[in-house]
């Protein structure tokens, strides 16, 4: 049988409370020759991430078993959370002048991902007789792009390409053996 399948759904994530709570953590450096400091800081104005996210799929069961299925991805997501990096000069601390690399979690302006998923399953048991038909293949690939807006230290906008962690592709792959007594899979993923 073909199904087509569509659904929509808006999520919130709230920050991590270590993200928003008042604080800073200064690490000084090891080696009296160098001259720079990091400095984590908490950024209690951060909002909550929201996603508007849009699917639809299209999948074929062409025997008991047995899939290939395409399907289609779309999120518009508010208020992305991203580690700001800021590179100071001459910054003071204790009594000495560094420079001072710090990170701060920062909302973007805007993000959005969208991609496509292809998988593929395949039971033997209608295609090969014997211990044969106890085999079972699946596997899917993933294409991913993504995009977000980000206000720099001073303001101003600045594109990216991707979400910080985010693959363009990903694959998995598995190669599996089933009776009524006995099991195994082999499996293989690709990020």
């Amino acid at each position: 049988g073909v199904l087509l399948r569509a659904g929509y759904s808006k999520t919130i994530g709230r920050p991590n409370f270590s993200y928003y709570a008042i604080s800073e953590s200064i690490s000084l450096p090891d080696d009296s020759e160098e001259n720079t400091i990091s400095i984590t800081r908490g950024n209690p104005d951060l909002k909550p991430r929201t996603s508007n996210n849009f699917d639809v799929s299209f999948e074929w069961y062409m025997a008991r078993g047995s899939m290939l299925s395409v399907a289609m991805f779309k999120k518009d997501i508010k208020n992305l959370i991203f580690a700001q990096n800021v590179k100071v000069d001459n910054y003071e601390y204790n009594g000495g002048r560094y420079t001072a690399n710090i990170t701060t979690p920062t909302n973007s302006q805007s993000a959005g991902l969208k991609g496509v998923e292809l998988s593929a399953r395949q039971d033997f048991h209608n295609i090969l007789t014997g211990p044969l038909s106890n085999f079972v293949v699946s596997a899917n690939a993933t294409f991913i792009d993504g995009h977000q807006v980000v206000v720099q230290a001073d303001k101003s906008l600045r594109s990216v390409d991707g979400l910080e962690g985010q693959p363009k592709f990903l694959a998995n792959a598995t190669v599996s053996y089933e009776t009524s007594v006995f099991g195994a899979s082999v499996a293989y993923s690709y990020v």
